[in-house]
């Protein structure tokens, strides 16, 4: 006669799990600012390539863009701060962020001749394309 195992209700291995449940849960909870990469279009126009990069909040000055013949580099950052104060009440929040990113071309584009300009928050570059082997150069793309 085989012999059988019964599982028992144990109300002491329901606590020791709620309990270690409840012991991390404040470490799970606590939120880390969400890393996101701004969002780019890039757009054939037949002579040359079109990109439009969302950079919300983001101030000219603080983008920075490469033109290489093969891609463009783009590098912003920003720091918001916010103070507040009344009587015996004090507060004062901060915001950094910063990123980099390298868009691919689909085919060569000529680096001297890329503009930009940033309007509402969206940066837009047009990269004029190259039709002939030239070598490599690169160019920073002041930003209007």
């Amino acid at each position: 006669m085989e012999k059988k195992e019964v599982d028992f209700y144990d109300p002491f291995r329901v606590m020791k799990k709620n309990f270690l449940e409840d012991f991390f849960e404040p470490i799970q909870s606590i939120k880390f600012p969400e890393v996101r990469m701004p969002l780019i279009n890039v757009i054939d126009k037949g002579k040359e390539i079109n990109i439009k990069v969302e950079l919300p909040g983001i101030d000219k000055e603080n983008i920075n863009v490469d033109a290489h013949e093969d891609y463009i580099k783009i590098e912003a950052n920003t720091k918001k701060e916010k103070k507040e104060s009344e009587k015996d009440y004090y507060r004062y929040e901060m915001r950094a962020s910063s990123f980099s990113r390298a868009i691919p071309m689909p085919q060569k584009i000529i680096a001297e001749k890329v503009t930009g300009k940033l309007n509402q928050g969206i940066l837009e570059l047009n990269a004029p394309k190259l039709n002939h082997k030239k070598e490599e150069k690169t160019k920073k793309v002041k930003i209007q």
